[in-house]
């Protein structure tokens, strides 16, 4: 009864490790569109200051800033210090963006080791856990599910490694004294 019990309750974890890698493709996706977007949103921003740039620096935004810092004005010198920020986000946001266009298998690590966690909040909020069944999510769900079982599986396999030598010790401890 326990053999089936233990059998029944890795078939559950497989097929959960399956729906939650079915799931992974479309989350990886939500993520990839909002960064996207906050990317377009922190680069037509950052294009109102680009103009003004071209308009009175030859270009150069770095001298937009300087101008801005340089100002006697507290208001106007700390608006120095937004445009930065500003284009520092941009940066960042391209960098990974440039990346997660490029590279599927990168993607899927950038975005569990080191996501935006703004970004990460809003896809997870407003993600809906509908399953969509294409080829990649399919295939990812297996794979998932197929390494989640080994791994469960090898660790069963080293608990009850242990439990038997621990017990075999005990026993021959026990027979020894007797």
């Amino acid at each position: 009864m326990m053999k089936k019990i233990i059998e029944y309750s890795k078939l559950m974890i497989l097929i959960g490790s399956v729906l939650v890698g079915i799931q992974l493709p479309s989350l990886v996706n939500n993520y990839k569109n909002a960064l996207n977007s906050h990317f377009l949103e922190s680069q037509s921003t950052l294009n109102s200051y680009q103009k003004d740039a071209d308009k009175y620096f030859n270009g150069n935004l770095n001298d937009l800033i300087s101008y801005y810092r340089s100002s006697k004005d507290r208001v106007f010198s700390s608006g120095g210090e937004t445009i930065v920020n500003l284009y520092n986000r941009y940066n960042n946001l391209k960098k990974y963006n440039d990346i997660l266009k490029k590279d599927n298998i990168k993607s899927y690590w950038i975005i569990l080791k080191n996501p935006f966690p703004e970004i990460r909040h809003e896809v997870i909020i407003n993600y809906d856990y509908k399953i969509t069944l294409t080829p990649r999510a399919i295939a990812t769900g297996l794979v998932i599910g197929f390494i989640i079982a080994l791994f469960i599986e090898f660790i069963l396999f080293i608990c009850i490694s242990f439990c038997k030598r621990f017990f075999f010790k005990y026993n021959n401890k026990l027979n020894i004294t007797k």
